[in-house]
């Protein structure tokens, strides 16, 4: 206990000491700055930058960072000076602002470097509280209909933007993200709706991982009596019925104003509901007809999240392929490793037994044994999966090489999406991919015939990634599939400054218009500077490729889901990475204090 109390007392005082001196690090500002290139951090930022990485490279400080806010927030006097500190750093490090528009500076400078913008309103369900009506006394209904008006409100900022501020209209490159736990009053509808699918999907041969792979059928049961028992009640149906009509007046919104959607992944007991609403929104937003495009609007307009840490996501991905192209919808995927493996993995200590549903496709019968007879969960978490092994890969290793093999099929289809009205030099010959299965057979080569899709983008790709690697590899395959070249600089014509900056005979890639339709890449907002400058300053395209995720919403909001996403997100700050960020904004304040000092 005495250590415990003492450990405490150490990691208070520790935070205390860093925000302390962060802050006034924070208030200076060299009058140099005013030599910087539109795009480049301040020097404030850049120290900002520094103190929040050091303390991020702390991983108990990082563990007890909820806590920690929760103590300081309940002393008077204290609590306001907590506010002020965590909002002048974590807060303006990680976050775009309280409001939507109180976001455009953030916007502003984010495409006076060619660099795009994922716009998401920070607010996700609590699972310590989704199955409550209640949030601090008030309707969970009215909270998430707040939120479902603040999406729309968000859409209208994004469109705002594009048309009033970026100069030369084309590509429209601020995007809107939704989480739908956020969205509906009670998250266990969506574990209901999970488990319902799960006991009446068809079974795809060879079986597919949970969560499995969505299916036309999968929102029949809203519209149709089931037979027998269910794991759905008729408040789940209802709350699910009113969810679906209001992600359907989102899209609907964002179809008029030709801003993109990006659906969200969560955790993988939501994940068979996700995916029916989100691909039942695929086929009718996405729906390419000859001569019936919308003016203003670039399929695929609304995207799925696929994350590469399931075992599923590769026969996720060509199943997904081959479908978008047989029934004419344009495949919009946001590829990401995933952000909750620790507590997939904890979630999943033993299989679940046999489902007690058992259904007939004949007869379209099911039968279910009493309700107090099916167990809801794992012993010892939330996890529904009836595999013997975790719904996650158990290694970095393994999830890396996924989302690698996931890259190489996507920029394959790509490149074929865009042969077909011309937009690449070469495409590769027609064979198997690396996995065995074919890509030109999934997405089609030149002169399609009926049902083809010409003029259309048949698939478009958010590649969401922290890693070098992957990074690299993305602009590799654009440059082999024919959708890139490289180029060099030519004298006068470097770009940046730093140690990220090019130089004058130094080699770029040359990305087609035809890429930047259907391909960006993209990173946390706040996270990950050094590879988005990288991938900016390495490239030359005319519409931005690099967009930033940037989340927005008052204080009081997003702390408590900082502080969780900050444990969740420690695999991607692991291996030195927070200790990397704050060595690279160091290092740029020296430059900069040495160049104005005169040094060379």
């Amino acid at each position: 206990m005495l250590r415990r109390a003492l450990t405490r007392k150490h990691l208070l005082l520790t935070s205390a000491g860093t925000l302390s001196a962060g802050t006034g690090l924070y208030l200076y500002t060299a009058r140099n700055d005013r030599l910087l290139r539109p795009g480049e951090p301040t020097t404030a930022t850049l120290l900002r930058t520094w103190v929040v990485f050091s303390m991020c490279s702390i991983p108990a400080l990082v563990d007890h960072s909820p806590r920690i806010l929760e103590v300081l927030g309940k002393v008077p006097v204290v609590s306001k000076v907590a506010e002020m500190v965590v909002r002048r750093t974590f807060f303006d490090q990680f976050v775009g602002g309280d409001t939507a528009h109180e976001t455009l500076p953030v916007l502003r400078a984010l495409r006076s470097a060619n660099t795009g913008a994922l716009f998401a309103y920070s607010v996700e369900v609590d699972e310590h509280e989704a199955h409550g009506d209640l949030a601090d006394g008030v309707s969970k209904t009215d909270v998430s209909q707040r939120i479902v008006n603040e999406m729309i409100r968000c859409i209208d900022v994004a469109d705002e933007f594009e048309t009033g501020e970026v100069e030369g209209g084309g590509q429209k490159k601020t995007w809107v993200a939704v989480k739908i736990t956020a969205l509906l009053p009670n998250a266990a509808s969506l574990i209901n709706l999970s488990k319902h699918l799960l006991a009446t999907r068809p079974t795809p041969s060879p079986p597919v991982p949970f969560p499995g792979l969505p299916d036309p059928s999968d929102l029949d049961v809203l519209t149709t009596s089931p037979y027998g028992n269910t794991f759905l009640t008729s408040d789940d149906i209802t709350a699910l019925k009113r969810l679906y009509g209001d992600l359907d007046r989102i899209c609907e919104h964002a179809e008029r104003k030709g801003v993109k959607v990006i659906i969200d992944a969560e955790y993988s007991w939501y994940q068979p509901a996700l995916d029916a609403l989100t691909f039942a929104l695929m086929r009718k937003y996405n729906a390419i007809k000859e001569d019936e495009a919308k003016p203003g609007v670039t399929q695929p307009l609304i995207y799925a999240t696929y994350q590469a840490y399931l075992r599923r996501t590769l026969p996720l991905l060509h199943h997904t392929l081959l479908h978008s192209q047989t029934h004419h919808y344009s495949l919009g995927i946001k590829l990401v490793r995933g952000a909750y493996h620790p507590t997939e993995l904890s979630s999943h200590h033993r299989p679940l037994p046999p489902s007690p549903l058992i259904a007939n496709p004949k007869s379209i019968t099911i039968e279910v044994p009493p309700t107090e007879d099916i167990p809801d969960v794992h012993e010892e978490g939330p996890s529904i999966s009836p595999d013997p092994e975790p719904p996650v890969w158990g290694e970095k290793g393994e999830t890396d090489a996924c989302y690698d093999a996931c890259a190489r099929v996507l920029v394959e289809a790509v490149a074929r999406d865009s042969a077909r009205v011309g937009g690449v030099d070469k495409h590769p010959a027609e064979g198997a991919d690396r996995d065995g299965v074919g890509v030109g057979a999934m997405v089609g080569g030149e002169g399609e015939g009926k049902g083809g899709r010409k003029g259309q983008p048949g698939v478009g790709v958010l590649f969401g990634t922290h890693n070098w690697n992957s990074s690299n590899l993305i602009l590799e395959e654009a440059v082999k599939h024919g959708m890139a070249h490289y180029v060099r600089e030519e004298p006068g014509t470097g770009t940046g400054q730093g140690e990220l900056a090019t130089k004058a005979g130094e080699e770029v890639v040359q990305l087609s218009e035809a890429l930047t339709e259907r391909v960006t890449v993209a990173q946390l907002y706040g996270m990950g500077d050094a590879l988005s400058e990288y991938m900016t300053r390495r490239t030359r395209s005319g519409a931005p490729f690099v967009i930033r995720y940037v989340p927005y919403g008052a204080l009081s909001e997003v702390m408590p889901y900082l502080g969780r996403r900050a444990i969740e997100n420690k695999g991607m700050l692991g291996d030195g990475g927070a200790s990397e960020e704050r060595r690279r904004a160091g290092r740029e304040v020296r430059r900069r204090m040495r160049m104005w000092g005169g040094e060379p």
